[in-house]
């Protein structure tokens, strides 16, 4: 596989690659909200009807936003709407029971929970569009460096920065290795 994105940096060069073994967020981690539908062709989360979803945003209970999915060469989703009439529309919430909320965040739990939410859709989203990447830093002679890779960052920027980042230890790290 080609990386995406070739960065040299000093005499290392840091190599960005999609991750195609990138697990769904919302099984992995331990995220405060949970997705609930009722798209019949996708699985996105806990499945609910339409009945039970309306109860759900309807009730004191829970903290919820909406949840928009846009299929069309590809799927996204977003707590707003894609203003696509042919091919998105809500399927369904994103919600948090308010105990576990308040537990969460103690005051201000609101509106806390709900950037939070917020924040989750978007991971999830970057999730079905496949925005998930890691990175493998080589020396000059194209070696991988020993630890010098690392996969499961959500967006290129942020994924080409914990490598910069991490650059400086293993470039010391490397160095030391080579002159013993």
């Amino acid at each position: 596989m080609r990386p995406i994105h070739t960065e040299v940096v000093d005499s290392f060069t840091i190599k960005i690659y999609p991750d195609e073994d990138a697990e769904n967020p919302f099984k992995e981690m331990d995220l405060l909200g949970t997705i609930y539908h009722y798209h019949s062709r996708y699985v996105l989360g806990t499945y609910k009807t339409l009945d039970e979803l309306k109860e759900m945003e309807q009730s004191k209970d829970y903290i919820s936003l909406p949840l928009y999915l846009l299929d069309h060469s590809g799927l996204r989703v977003s707590t707003s709407d894609f203003n696509d009439q042919w091919d998105s529309g809500q399927v369904g919430i994103i919600a948090v029971h308010i105990d576990k909320a308040l537990k969460e965040f103690g005051r201000q739990f609101r509106k806390k929970a709900v950037a939070c939410l917020k924040s989750e859709v978007e991971i999830f989203d970057q999730y079905l569009s496949g925005q998930i990447y890691g990175y493998v830093i080589t020396d000059k002679n194209g070696n991988d460096i020993d630890n010098g890779s690392c996969w499961g960052h959500y967006g290129l920027e942020y994924c080409l920065k914990c490598a910069k980042e991490a650059l400086p230890d293993e470039t010391h790290y490397y160095l030391e290795e080579k002159a013993s």
